[in-house]
């Protein structure tokens, strides 16, 4: 593999297409440059000039020389010996155009039945998918025109669903399909898809999922296969839901091709434990920078900014107020869905409003990196509750993701927990939820579970949340995690009450979760004249079942990969 000396990026457009890039080859090579550095080259919107709003990942760019000038490309490179890094956009896709993004397209048709509903991270509760496409005036719906079987707004066209396109009145028929056209400015605080910062043209995929990974990834992975890109410059990771496993995917799927991110890292901050090569530059860039500035210009910078503005503040308060400035206007649709998560908190908007703002770095991977929670929380103390909150569905999601198929999850609900909250996320996650109906502690919680079992009755079950010793101690409202199957179990349940509970390795639960109960494993087999009495037995039980727990979590890994 050929690792990249230097680079020269080159802005690919309908105006400097592949053809121009390619006659650029010589000069690079006498440069002394090792790589060219090209913009992003799949399909994207008609007339973009960045190439970042890709609509058909399955070819390259017609505008920009298509397949045709792509090749041309590749063979002047390898004439003056030289190779392609190229930028790949993961995270979102172009919108703006619904009718040139045929996955889109079939959202918009067909709502939460289309196939392609998967590859969007997109809130249905609401109903409708929001389109934040609409100007500002009061009767701007009247503008809509029923056009050969499509909805136009303008020169906007969107796609009718079936059996609407007989209605006569365009309003009618805006009622009727699986989105609603808005005004723009309901998208800070109502978009209910994800998307790129508060760019709505530029609606966010769910790399997450392999067969999205598959189905956006195989035509740039063919470029590699065969050698016309030998690098590649992933464009924010921090927008995917899990970038280390998209990195993973991307890694053993272009075997091992030399990787770099487009990450933003804060000073001092280390990038992840991610299998690339490193950043694409910002932070030495910003090293840089400080070398062309004389500090001694401070002062008279920061007297020039508090006569302008007539407000005095500090680095650390700017920082902080344009933060909540950013969680509370452009982005306040993202917080808004958090905060659905746990609605049981009084005011968790502004309380997630305000984690986000005391954050010390951009993007947060938990738990790896909880110093940088710890931080936040040490500036804003009432966020606790809800910290501890997000931290249990993340616990869930985790360990789900985790799982060897064919297991299930299950939820086991103290009796002093709102039923409503954790229902809701087991409903998503597809697992059960039992509830708690007592309160006991250590051996007496496990002889009550035991009886529970033996009687083949997984439910009721009796949650533990006392005072007791260092393996049973744990407080009411935990929320804890099990297998559930058909037939009696016992799995293991425990938390601890020492600074950390390592579950396996790289996946800790912090001092402030140890109420949480992790309770994944086979069945332990328990004889029906099991001495339930015999504190002895039932810790010798109990040191079977951490066993049992141990090794389901090691066969979980390997099931992994």
């Amino acid at each position: 593999m050929t690792h990249p000396v230097s680079t020269y990026r080159v802005q690919v457009s309908p105006a400097f297409d592949l053809h121009a890039t390619a006659r650029l080859a010589g000069y690079l090579a006498r440069l002394g440059v090792s790589h060219l550095y090209a913009s992003p080259l799949l399909t994207s919107t008609t007339g973009s000039m960045h190439g970042y709003d890709v609509t058909d990942h399955r070819t390259a760019d017609p505008q920009r020389g298509g397949e045709e000038g792509r090749l041309v490309l590749a063979e002047a490179l390898r004439e003056h010996g030289l190779s392609m890094v190229l930028d790949l956009v993961p995270n979102h896709m172009g919108v703006a155009a619904a009718a040139e993004n045929a996955a889109w397209w079939d959202v918009l048709r067909l709502g939460v039945q289309s196939a392609y509903n998967r590859w969007f991270d997109i809130d249905w509760s609401r109903g409708r998918l929001l389109l934040p496409v609409l100007g500002d005036g009061p009767d701007e719906l009247s503008r809509l025109r029923v056009v050969d079987g499509e909805l136009h707004y303008y020169d906007t066209r969107f796609p009718l669903a079936t059996g609407t396109e007989s209605l006569d009145d365009p309003i009618k028929v805006h009622e009727h399909q699986h989105y609603e056209l808005v005004s723009w400015r309901r998208a800070a605080a109502e978009q209910n898809y994800r998307r790129f910062f508060a760019i709505s043209d530029l609606a966010g995929l769910r790399q997450e999922d392999p067969s999205v990974f598959d189905a956006t990834h195989a035509e740039v992975l063919r470029w590699v296969a065969v050698g016309d890109v030998t690098g590649l410059r992933i464009d924010h990771p921090d927008g995917l839901t899990d970038p280390a496993g998209y990195l993973e995917r991307l890694r053993r799927a272009s075997n091992g091709t030399w990787t770099v991110v487009e990450k933003i890292l804060e000073p001092g901050e280390r990038l992840p434990d991610w299998p690339v090569a490193g950043t694409s530059g910002y932070d030495a860039m910003a090293e840089v920078d400080g070398v062309l500035v004389d500090p001694a210009g401070e002062g008279a910078f920061t007297a020039l900014d508090e006569r302008l503005t007539g407000v005095g503040t500090s680095w650390p308060d700017l920082v902080h107020d344009c933060k909540l400035d950013v969680a509370t206007g452009m982005l306040h649709a993202e917080v808004r869905r958090l905060a659905a998560l746990a609605v049981e908190i009084p005011a968790v908007e502004e309380e997630l409003a305000e984690l986000l703002a005391c954050f010390p770095v951009y993007r947060s991977f938990l738990p790896v990196g909880l110093e940088h929670l710890d931080a936040a929380l040490a500036k804003w103390p009432s966020l606790l509750p809800c910290y501890w909150h997000q931290h249990e569905l993340f616990c869930a999601r985790y360990l789900l993701l985790q799982m060897p198929r064919g297991l299930k999850l299950g939820f086991l609900v103290s009796p002093s927990v709102d039923g409503e909250v954790p229902t809701m996320i087991a409903t998503r996650l597809g697992a059960h939820v039992i509830r708690g109906s007592s309160t006991h502690t250590g051996a007496r919680a496990l002889r009550d579970y035991y009886q529970l079992l033996v009687k083949d009755q997984v439910s009721p079950v009796i949650t533990p949340d006392g005072p007791s010793g260092p393996r049973f101690r744990f407080k009411p409202g935990a929320i804890m995690l099990a297998q559930i199957s058909g037939r009696p179990m016992l799995p293991m349940a425990y938390a601890a009450s020492s600074a950390w509970l390592v579950a396996w390795d790289k996946f800790v639960i912090p001092r402030p979760f140890a109420r949480i109960a992790i309770a994944i494993g086979e069945p332990v087999s328990v004889a029906r004249d099991f001495p339930i009495s015999d504190e002895a037995a039932l810790q010798a039980l109990q040191a079977q079942m951490e066993r049992s727990l141990h090794e389901q979590f090691r066969l979980a890994r390997a099931a992994l990969g």
